[in-house]
């Protein structure tokens, strides 16, 4: 009973609940036609059953935390880390309808004491507060959106003195390494936890520590690092985290805005940067780059989140090994998921490294204990740690079942660094200080205002006072499409032309295959030509005995045969290979034999960059399309009448404006470029269309990017998309 107190928020949520139920109950019994109860039953009971999945995931009654997260699609895409708590909100439902179901034959008399204890109980649930506070952080979610923009929201609400993203002035100062915990609380630092949690023990000791409260708005993973980039809490209303899904651009100034504008390399590292808009919200930041398991060799050891929190440690190592070697400042950033709600997630590569006997969540937190410390000697045995400075802290409060932190003192957050935080040591501090703190520390010199310096009193009372003003600056900061209102008329002439056009369209790797993607398989090729598509990418590699084959990586050919290895192999042994042990691989004999059996198929060409002798091998350069990485395949292709040939644009990057001019003049008419939508690109691509070149687009992730919408809006400047899959529309 006691956990499951702990698991409601303790005490007063747990009597508000109750009390909650009884209201429900008393309402329940002045009912009497069948009818009416049933649907009563079903509509309380459900109400009643998000209240306790909130307070049993959240400790909160239902707010904007529970609404950011309430989506079927997520929970059945973790639906196996929640499955305990969704069958317990599976029996709470129907032992609740039940029992309201037959509530006026429980309580059936005494209509006057009904209606007092009714009074009473609603009086309470009412007049303490915590119910109505929760209840009103939904209050954003009813934000009207309206002809205004982000200057106008900051002039509004007494902020014009806050610096957008492109006025910010920065100077570079130390190497910049933070480093967000996963759901770990101040409570780490009792005693209880010196067994398994030693290393962070001392490193609180040696190095410095402040307290660190979390705030609304704040209380999530992609809240958490949204908050600590920018300094705002994360409210965006009925947008959610899809806000930055297709963002091409943030007003909101951040940390990543300055180091950018330092020159800085910048790099994030996680286990799947795909959730809740992490990879997005990072674009719209400038930082450089995301690693995490859809760019990494897989090594057979995901979890739910993508990478486990040892491999995305050796992940960083090398990165910041790497950058390290450049002339330029770096700042990587990582965030872990193993100490994740509800229970961890089990690594079994480090069960000799921790203790015996742990619980699940045990277990997960001394592995990252473990892991924290052998990063930090990492940096320490390869002077890595000079000049730079680091930052670790938690991304939020744990969800769930706190009893794991129970007698340990108030809950909250916490930082430490190896940089003298002194300044802030008599401040009261909370998740939107966290910038400003960073940035200080580091050396960094700017010219950034943060939100919290425009608060006087109590933070996290303004922002509870602010959320629908927080929301309109937040909404109107981040520039989206599907936020900001479009004339009907901005859509193409063309539309409905190009939703039919297969020339419009190129089948990555081949394209999808029962869902798997990459595969340059012969069943890819054929199950998209029947789809619709006439242009086909594959990757082409060469064999030990130089042979042209089809795959992504050498790499990527292994896992796809359920092997760990990255090394070339002969040809005989690529053809007797299956990938996931029912694929057909492809060799350049079979890839003739395809194109020649589908003589309307055109071929175009990534990794290969020997155009002379890939030609001379392929069964008709008429219908050959290649990529080239460099000008001297450039040139080479050039003299071959190939179909067409495309340079990749960090090849045009290297050249000057007449180079590139002499190219078009002599044929040259489209480039392949990654899609990301920033400014920075859609100024690259402005500029190249002014020469006369045309994008050819890759990088359209169809999980998360509405490519109907590129058609509809933007493909009248765009050559072709290589996406895995498209449906099109008829003729």
């Amino acid at each position: 009973m006691i956990d499951l107190i702990n698991h409601l928020g303790g005490r007063t949520n747990t009597v508000l609940f109750l009390l909650m139920i009884l209201s429900f109950f008393i309402l329940s019994s002045f009912i009497k036609n069948k009818s009416l109860k049933v649907i009563w039953s079903i509509t309380s009971s459900s109400i009643l059953t998000l209240q306790f999945f909130s307070l049993y995931a959240t400790q909160r009654f239902i707010g904007y935390q529970f609404y950011l997260h309430c989506e079927i699609k997520g929970l059945i895409g973790v639906g196996g880390l929640f499955w305990k708590q969704i069958i317990l909100s599976s029996l709470f439902f129907i032992t609740i309808s039940v029992l309201f179901y037959h509530a006026n034959r429980i309580f059936d008399k005494h209509k006057v004491s009904k209606a007092l204890v009714l009074f009473v109980s609603l009086g309470v649930l009412i007049g303490q507060g915590k119910f109505i506070e929760d209840t009103k952080t939904l209050s954003q979610i009813v934000f009207f959106y309206d002809d205004s923009n982000f200057n106008d929201a900051l002039k509004k609400y007494h902020l014009s003195d806050y610096i957008p993203a492109d006025k910010v002035e920065a100077k570079a100062g130390k190497n910049v390494i933070i480093i967000s915990l996963e759901s770990i609380e101040r409570g780490i630092f009792s005693d209880q936890f010196n067994p398994i949690a030693k290393n962070l023990h001392s490193l609180k000791n040696e190095w410095n520590y402040l307290k660190i409260q979390q705030n609304t708005g704040s209380s999530w993973t992609s809240g958490s690092l949204y908050t600590f980039m920018t300094g705002f809490p994360a409210f965006f209303g009925t947008e959610k985290n899809g806000i930055f899904q297709n963002a091409y651009h943030s007003n909101i100034s951040s940390i990543g805005n300055v180091f950018s504008k330092s020159n800085y390399n910048s790099s994030y590292l996680i286990g799947s940067a795909n959730i809740s808009g992490i990879s997005e919200m990072l674009r719209c930041f400038k930082i450089d780059k995301v690693i995490d398991y859809t760019n990494t060799t897989d090594k057979g050891t995901k979890s739910w989140f993508g990478l486990k929190d040892k491999d995305v440690f050796d992940e960083a190592k090398d990165e910041i090994n790497r950058l390290s070697k450049l002339k330029n400042p770096y700042a990587v950033i990582i965030s872990t998921t193993d100490t994740h709600f509800p229970d961890g997630i089990y690594d079994a590569r480090m069960k000799d490294y921790v203790p015996k006997e742990l619980s699940k969540m045990e277990y997960s937190i001394a592995s990252l204990d473990y892991l924290l410390n052998d990063f930090i000697k990492y940096l320490e045995q390869n002077n890595l740690l000079e000049n730079t400075s680091i930052f670790i802290f938690p991304d939020h409060k744990k969800m769930g079942d706190p009893g794991i932190y129970q007698g340990t003192g108030e809950r909250g957050l916490f930082m430490i660094s190896n940089e003298d935080l002194s300044e802030f040591d008599h401040q009261e501090l909370y998740q939107l200080d966290l910038p400003k703190i960073i940035l200080s520390a580091a050396g960094i010199d700017h010219n950034l205002t943060f939100l919290t310096d425009f608060i006087e009193g109590n933070k996290e009372q303004y922002i509870r006072e602010h959320i629908y003003e927080l929301t309109e600056i937040n909404s109107k900061g981040i520039l989206n499409p599907r936020v900001e209102q479009f004339d009907a008329k901005a859509i193409s002439k063309n539309y409905f032309k190009y939703k039919k056009d297969r020339s419009k369209f190129i089948a990555q790797a081949g394209g999808v295959i029962d869902g798997r993607s990459n595969t340059n398989s012969l069943e890819a090729l054929n199950s998209s030509y029947n789809k619709g598509f006439r242009i086909f990418e594959l990757d082409i590699l060469s064999t030990l005995d130089d042979y042209f084959i089809g795959a992504q990586s050498w790499g990527a050919f292994h896992h796809m045969t359920n092997k760990k290895s990255d090394s070339i192999v002969n040809h005989s042994e690529f053809m007797t290979a299956k990938l996931y042990g029912k694929y057909s691989v492809l060799d350049i004999r079979l890839i003739n034999d395809w194109f020649s059996e589908h003589p309307d198929a055109i071929l175009l060409t990534d990794r290969i960059n020997s155009p002379i002798h890939f030609s001379k091998q392929f069964i008709d350069k008429d219908r050959l399309m290649m990529q080239v990485y460099d000008k001297t395949a450039l040139n080479e292709a050039i003299q071959l009448n190939l179909n067409a040939v495309i340079p990749r644009v960090e090849l045009l990057k290297e050249m000057d404006e007449a180079e590139i001019k002499k190219y078009v003049n002599i044929g040259i008419e489209f480039y392949t470029i990654e899609y990301n939508n920033t400014v920075d690109e859609n100024n690259t691509v402005n500029y190249f269309s002014s020469l006369g070149l045309q994008p050819i687009y890759y990088g359209l992730d169809l999980s998360s990017y509405d490519v109907d919408y590129f058609v509809k809006y933007h493909m009248d400047d765009v050559k072709a998309l290589i996406v895995d899959d498209y449906n099109f529309e008829k003729k």
